[in-house]
């Protein structure tokens, strides 16, 4: 399982694993988050509810609502879902950490695969007790930034990280109000890139970013604090013009 959230391990307090329990009949290591797959999937093996606000509006995903649902639900759900393979499902603890608890609360991650590509992480549910808080989806089909914002509309921030010597640059989009964040992992490590520059000069980012992943929370974890953190978090200019054509 992937545990660096969007941009959680570079800029926002981490949580720390302590120990995986796998729910079913044997145990496995609990799986890497693969880059989105390219290849054509059927519609009933994707997770399209960001884009169709269907069966509910986001940050509420397939009935679950976060400070509401209950693990127990969700372990009930998944059972449902026709993308999800609930087959075997890992149970990770982990410390979560909102503005009242800074040193950190138990907490239990559900990690759930997708059932194409098999062994790639569709969805992990982050509980405390037994009561969700946080939602991270990983799109196994090709979904950009500019399909996401026509769906939710105009975001408040651009937020950008530039990479380091252990931690790679990254994009992404944040709905304050909504609890949304988006993530795109560009893999460059460079201390400032020409799309860095791009978004601290207010010029907007590239519409077809990919989405690697996508984090529901709530209005009182660590990751919102703050909002906006000088010098990663930008006002939304909208995105970048494209660049004419040479003839």
């Amino acid at each position: 399982m992937n545990v660096s959230r969007v941009f959680r391990a570079a800029l926002w307090t981490t949580y720390v694993l302590v120990g995986a329990l796998v729910l079913g009949d044997c145990v496995q290591p609990a799986p890497t988050i693969q880059p989105t797959s390219t290849a054509t999937l059927e519609v009933q093996f994707t997770d399209r509810s960001i884009l169709t606000s269907q069966p509910c509006a986001p940050p509420c995903w397939y009935g679950l609502e976060l400070n509401k649902s209950s693990k127990a639900e969700a372990i009930a759900l998944v059972q449902n879902l026709p993308f999800i393979d609930s087959s075997k499902v890992a149970d990770t603890s982990v410390s979560y950490f909102d503005i009242a608890h800074p040193r950190g609360l138990e907490g239990h991650i559900l990690d759930f695969n997708c059932r194409q590509p098999a062994r790639q992480t569709c969805v992990e549910l982050l509980f405390v007790n037994e009561i969700l808080k946080e939602a991270y989806l990983a799109p196994n089909y090709p979904l950009t930034f500019s399909d996401i914002v026509a769906s939710l509309g105009r975001p408040d921030y651009v937020r950008y990280f530039s990479g380091s010597s252990s931690e790679p640059e990254h994009v992404g989009l944040l709905w304050k109000a909504r609890g949304i964040l988006l993530d795109h992992n560009t893999g460059q490590s460079a201390p400032v890139t020409s799309l860095g520059n791009q978004i601290r000069a207010g010029k907007g980012v590239d519409p077809m970013l990919p989405v690697d992943r996508i984090e529901y929370v709530v209005q009182d974890d660590s990751v919102l604090a703050g909002v906006p953190i000088n010098r990663e978090d930008y006002p939304w200019s909208g995105f970048a013009q494209p660049r004419p054509s040479v003839p």
